[in-house]
């Protein structure tokens, strides 16, 4: 079988990382994959594209004018019949809108990966998205989430889709470490660290780091040689920046944008934290335990499963400042325990989120599709 993934990538996230891994077994198991990279006229390559080529995966890159460009969706049906693809597999929204409002008879069967739904505020341009997306994966022959608690999302549980099913994310650590050195700022704030936190996702709202900037500003007398690093890029910089500054944490923060060297700077933090507000299956989190790296994190979404219910982790609530920097403390302040519950998390994610049994699920769920389709 040929399978297209579709992809207007922001950055190189938990959505991106699931799609390369996925993409490059899948190859490894003898089917046929081609990634569709989109964006807007005039954006340069994108983290996803140049990451692909250097795992050598079949990629096509296309700028187009953005909205609801059926235009855009035609072509993308044309080039994928020229290449003999069998079925189409849609990473995201803008992909799930496209090929939901081309007729069936007009495209190839299509599958959607729902990665989580954020909380856009209403009458936003995001909301529409959002909005019209749920309308539109009702019109594909299948969805699927990345967690059970992805499927209880009030958003999610009206959609009532045919074809839906849970397949968790998964990983391969050793695949995905990248070599030193870390750029010179990071090494130089890392090396006056007495402890060192690391945060990894997009600067937006639903990724709770305003939250964490408070958390440190709490543990300023407790911890004052604690450093926190958060790795990514968004439209909350501008918010945050301004945060650190008025909490009196810029000697203490450092927010270095996107960074490929996220293997290599687990190996260098003493806890991961994810103060998220909402999340599906966060690859970045499996990315921490695969590494070995202690765990505090919110309780939503699929966390507190994979995490075993805090068996593995520390879970707090989410947007509860004081509740996270008692969670932070409660692991710097007792390594015997944040060591235990890293080997459990280690085991816990080789045992249940690997990337080979994460593409098992799929290729089977793509030969169902395609024998049904037939």
């Amino acid at each position: 079988m040929h399978v297209m993934h579709l992809i207007d990538s922001g950055g190189l996230y938990g959505a991106e990382k699931m799609l390369l891994g996925l993409a490059k077994a899948s190859l490894a198991k003898d089917a046929q994959v081609t990634l569709l990279s989109v964006g807007d006229i005039g954006v340069p390559e994108k983290p996803i594209e140049t990451m692909a080529k250097s795992l050598d995966l079949p990629l096509i890159c296309l700028r187009m004018k953005n909205g609801l460009n059926l235009a855009l969706a035609r072509k993308v049906v044309d080039e994928a019949r020229r290449l003999g693809v069998d079925l189409l597999h849609s990473h995201g929204y803008k992909f799930n809108i496209l090929m939901g409002l081309l007729p069936k008879t007009q495209r190839l069967p299509c599958l959607s990966t729902v990665h989580g739904y954020v909380h856009s505020p209403v009458g936003t341009k995001m909301w529409c998205y959002e909005w019209l997306d749920r309308k539109m994966l009702k019109r594909l022959e299948r969805v699927v989430f990345v967690s059970e608690e992805t499927c209880k999302h009030p958003r999610v549980r009206s959609l009532k889709v045919a074809g839906g099913q849970v397949i968790a994310n998964g990983m391969d650590w050793q695949s995905e470490i990248t070599p030193y050195p870390l750029p010179k700022d990071i090494e130089t704030f890392i090396q006056g660290a007495e402890h060192l936190l690391l945060a990894v996702g997009r600067l937006s709202r639903e990724k709770g780091f305003s939250h964490l900037l408070h958390a440190m500003a709490d543990m300023e007398q407790s911890h004052p040689g604690t450093k926190l690093l958060i790795v990514g890029e968004g439209g909350q910089r501008e918010f945050l920046t301004e945060l650190t500054d008025r909490l009196g944490l810029n000697q203490r923060v450092l927010m270095p944008g996107f960074s490929d060297q996220i293997p290599a700077l687990l190996q260098r933090a003493d806890l991961f934290v994810m103060p998220s507000l909402t999340e599906g299956l966060p690859m970045a989190l499996l990315e921490a335990m695969a590494s070995g790296t202690p765990v505090v994190a919110s309780a939503v979404g699929g966390i507190p499963d994979v995490l075993e219910q805090g068996k593995c982790g520390v879970l707090v609530p989410p947007a509860d400042d004081v509740a996270l920097s008692k969670g932070i403390a409660s692991l710097l302040d007792d390594p015997e325990k944040a060591a235990i519950t890293a080997a459990k998390a280690r085991v816990r994610q080789l045992e249940n989120y690997s990337v080979g049994a994460m593409t098992d699920a799929y290729l089977a769920l793509y030969q169902d599709l395609l024998a049904g389709s037939h």
